[in-house]
């Protein structure tokens, strides 16, 4: 909690400049627990809402819920080339059903499911989230994807989930 900073007051994220703390624009109303930074923005999990600083504001991109009108929570966010991957304990993210894991395509500007092409996603929760040039990887609570085993970690490749490696013991 960086609350009473001096000579500025931070609300629940703060920067370094080198010298001293400084604010990252007004704060967030919440505690954070996960950040993702690229070059052109700052991607903080607060409350398990996600939110992205710009520079100059922060922008609440994603509300997740359980069931309309239940909070769920994002965990854990992951970015890779313009797609910022969000996993966690959530069905929905505002109107739109995605369980568990969903990406932000920031040139689209819009959230986009995570399923393969039939339409099938992750079974389970998902409660980590990793992306780089192989995919998007996840870790959680799940067993399958449609008709194939995933159990507990698999690798989005842009089309489809598959396995990784196999299960630990």
């Amino acid at each position: 909690d960086f609350q009473g900073l001096e000579p500025e007051e931070a609300s629940y994220i703060a920067r370094w400049d080198g010298t001293q703390w400084r604010t990252v624009g007004v704060g967030l109303a919440e505690a954070v627990s996960n950040l993702r930074a690229t070059e052109d923005a700052l991607y903080a999990v607060a409350g398990g809402d996600l939110h992205r600083w710009d520079g100059t504001s922060w922008t609440l991109l994603g509300e997740p819920s359980l069931e309309h009108g239940d909070d769920g929570q994002i965990a854990s966010v992951a970015v890779e080339g313009g797609r910022v991957f969000v996993a966690g304990a959530f069905h929905w993210i505002g109107d739109d059903p995605f369980p568990g894991s969903a990406v932000w395509d920031e040139t689209a500007g819009q959230w986009q499911g995570i399923e393969d092409t039939s339409g099938r996603g992750l079974d389970g929760s998902v409660l980590a989230a990793s992306a780089g040039a192989a995919g998007a990887f996840v870790a959680g609570q799940f067993t399958t994807n449609g008709d194939e085993s995933v159990v507990g970690i698999a690798r989005w490749n842009g089309d489809e989930w598959s396995p990784v490696g196999t299960r630990l013991a």
